[in-house]
């Protein structure tokens, strides 16, 4: 009996410690959409905003295709700290690509950007015929 109870207790122990690690691996699958950002709407268009400290502008991309999706690709440098040992890095370093999906069409004529203390912000026109509109209402 107690061999029994012994081997549930290391079952448990396991299944326990295996679902710790697949947490940890999850979670850091999550954190790694790169650059984080929000996306809003108002009547004129869509606003895209994602924090990009340390990016070389220069590499620094933003491409519109099929009238939905936005890319954002760039690279990150790597800091200089010449002569210290690093004991924690969590700002990842090189290339990155991100791409996310409007909820509809825009004007992909009148799309500006705007890189400014480490935010890069997106403004996406509506296509006018997706913009809300004043029906007039005729009485009779």
């Amino acid at each position: 009996m107690f061999s029994r109870m012994r081997s549930t207790t290391n079952s448990r122990r396991q299944s326990n410690r295996l679902q710790g690690q697949m947490d940890r691996v999850f979670g850091q699958m999550r954190r790694q959409a790169y650059p984080a950002l929000n996306l809003w709407a108002d009547d004129d268009g869509f606003y895209v905003e994602g924090e990009l400290p340390g990016i070389d502008t220069e590499s620094l991309g933003v491409v519109m295709s099929d009238g939905k999706n936005l890319t954002i690709s760039g690279t990150r440098l790597k800091p200089e700290h010449s002569g210290e040992e690093y004991h924690r890095r969590e700002r990842g370093i090189g290339d990155f690509s991100r791409t996310v999906a409007l909820p509809e069409e825009v004007d992909i004529d009148a799309v500006e950007a705007n890189y400014e203390n480490g935010v890069l912000t997106v403004f996406l026109a509506k296509r006018e015929e997706n913009r809300p509109r004043n029906v007039q209402v005729e009485v009779n």
